[in-house]
């Protein structure tokens, strides 16, 4: 497929070769003079691609390393450039690496990945940086933080190239370690970003259209009087009461059910209360920790009904043995006695929770978890459905997946890959209800534009869409309150998502990756992207009208689509409320004043 600017997950300082570059701030070198001779020893061989350095005539860099990508790999790491680090780094020290690229496989230009990480173990990374090559050479400035701290040579920068057939060339490459430290990051030249951050970037106006079509519908309230006639004047007072659409988060249980009430436990609990109308616990309904944690899961349930919040089952079968319970992977000799203990684990677990979880993850990442498709076969999966279904009909019952909308939205493998165990449970007569989309983003945001490309693919389907899983491992926040922003508003535009829901919303409970909490600091002091949530979800996207009746008794509103407390008030004072929810098709009612309510 040819390369559109819509893939471009960075915004970066970018120039013809003839403009001259600014000059780096004071920094030490982290990568070898020669990086070229880096990259010939570490270059990751295949038969996918092939790496020459040549000359660059009239430029001052003077040679470039040029990566021909004969064929897709599975993944994109397959071929890369790498070189390791020559100067030790500690955890936020700010870094700055600058370098030119450019493609030669014509006005399709070409693709590549930067990414600064650490060599080996977890692999942990401090920026992964999704970067779009033209014809010209163009020239790439991007400051990020050590995410940790590394002795020399216990980290290193990669060129990720394993995309489509393409030929990019990459040169003057330097990594600095900025003597200022975070301060020197506000001169640095270029900030990341995505494509379509901008304000006036075309995809808003289709995203407004699309919200004012499918997630509004037309009231008209009537004001007569006991004998029916008409009353010009009525004050008519219109209040949303919530959503139909799903703005939920992750909760977690024993944090919920267990020890000491403290003052983050309380407002814990408000805020929960408050901005959600749909929650998904975040561990305790895992069959990997239901048999520890399965009280403390059914007291959370329990409280969360009684606020009126749906809950999501998550997950009932996560099909790789890391994450199922231990002990499990003994009955691999015995597929007999697997598939009755994985029969038993639906049944219970539904069965115990029927009526009060309104959807469950049935099936939890099969891409990438395969032990017990392989051990009982892939029609094991519509099995589970089947099971479910018996065990609770009126829940809804969905597969869920990672990776389809994050990494840039190029994950073209692991994309079609989905859509073909989708495709699977289907013709296999599974009755699958929805479609499960997490969301876990890093550095590589997709555009707004691929976004919407993706929801429209996976809606074709026919089945509802949930952003089961999100979050942002983004430093930045004014970034992440951007991108918080037009990721919801793309899911919004869309007609067949109905529910977006965070994961761990404040950072007193994810010290793992506290970036990624996208509400509110460990001060429960709110971060940009919450004020985002509250501003889209609460302002923007709420109804809260006062009309006046016309002539013929009539007041109209268009209103965002949920439940409504409407109140009409005559002239003489006459009060009458009513409760109602507003549909796409709209509502039509009539309110007299003088009858008993």
């Amino acid at each position: 497929m040819a390369l559109r600017s819509a893939f471009l997950s960075v915004a970066f300082a970018a120039s013809a070769w003839g403009a001259p570059a600014p000059e780096l701030p004071a920094g030490t070198p982290l990568l070898p003079a020669d990086t070229l001779k880096a990259y010939l020893t570490g270059f990751s061989r295949t038969d996918s691609a092939r790496l020459q350095i040549v000359a660059v005539p009239g430029e001052p860099f003077g040679r470039a390393a040029r990566v021909t990508t004969l064929r897709r790999p599975e993944k994109t790491y397959r071929v890369q450039l790498s070189a390791k680090t020559i100067a030790a780094v500690k955890k936020g020290d700010a870094l700055l690496a600058r370098f030119y690229v450019r493609a030669l496989n014509g006005p399709a230009g070409a693709r590549a990945e930067f990414v600064f990480e650490r060599a080996g173990g977890d692999y942990q990374k401090s920026s992964m940086l999704s970067i779009a090559a033209r014809e010209e050479w163009r020239r790439v400035d991007h400051p990020f933080l050590a995410q940790g701290s590394y002795a020399p040579g216990e980290a290193q920068v990669n060129f990720r190239l394993g995309f489509d057939p393409q030929v990019i060339e990459i040169a003057g490459v330097q990594v600095l370690r900025l003597e200022r430290g975070a301060a020197a990051l506000g001169s640095a030249p270029s900030r990341a970003g995505y494509a379509g951050r901008d304000r006036y970037a075309p995809w808003r106006q289709a995203a407004a259209a699309r919200i004012e079509r499918w997630r509004k519908g037309d009231l008209t309230v009537t004001v007569k009087d006991a004998a029916g006639r008409p009353i010009p004047g009525a004050a008519v007072r219109v209040r949303m009461l919530r959503h139909a659409f799903g703005f939920g988060g992750a909760v977690n249980a024993r944090f919920l059910q267990t020890g000491d009430e403290t003052p983050d436990k309380r407002r814990y609990r408000a805020e929960v209360a408050r901005l959600f109308n749909v929650v998904v616990i975040d561990n305790a309904l895992k069959w990997s920790q239901w048999d520890e944690q399965k009280d403390w899961g059914l007291a959370t349930v329990r409280w969360l009904q009684g606020l009126g919040i749906a809950v999501r089952g998550h997950n009932l079968v996560w099909p790789g043995w890391s994450h199922l319970p231990k002990g499990l992977s003994a009955l691999a000799g015995d597929p007999r006695a697997l598939r009755r203990r994985v029969a038993e684990h639906i049944g219970s677990a539904v069965g115990l929770l029927k009526g009060q979880v309104s959807q469950w993850d049935v099936l939890n990442e099969p891409y990438d978890n395969t032990d017990l498709t392989r051990l009982l076969g892939r029609h094991s999966q519509a099995d589970w459905f089947r099971l479910a279904r018996q065990a609770d009909p009126a829940a809804k019952l969905y597969v869920n997946e990672t990776g389809v909308l994050n990494l840039a939205g190029e994950d073209r493998t692991l994309q079609d890959a989905y859509e073909k165990n989708i495709r699977f449970l289907l013709d296999a007569g599974a009755p699958l209800d929805g479609i499960g989309l997490q969301a876990h983003f890093d550095l590589r945001l997709t555009p707004p534009a691929r976004l919407v490309e993706l929801l429209d693919r996976f809606a074709r389907f026919g089945k509802p869409l949930v952003v089961t899983e999100f979050d942002l491992d983004v430093h930045d926040e004014m970034l992440q309150a951007d991108y918080l922003r037009d990721f919801m508003t793309a899911a919004f535009s869309q007609p067949a998502v109905e529910a977006i829901v965070l994961w761990e919303f404040w950072q007193g409970l994810n010290a793992g990756n506290p970036a990624g909490a996208v509400l509110f600091r460990k001060d429960w002091s709110l971060k940009p992207s919450g004020r985002q949530w509250q501003d889209l979800v609460y302002g923007r996207w709420w109804t809260s009208e006062d009309c006046t009746s016309d002539g013929a008794g009539r007041c109209r509103v268009r209103g965002f689509l949920g439940s409504y407390e409407i109140t009409a008030t005559g002239p003489g004072g006459q009060r009458r409320p009513l409760s109602l929810d507003l549909t796409r098709e709209g509502a039509v009612v009539e309110l007299r004043l003088g009858d008993r309510p």
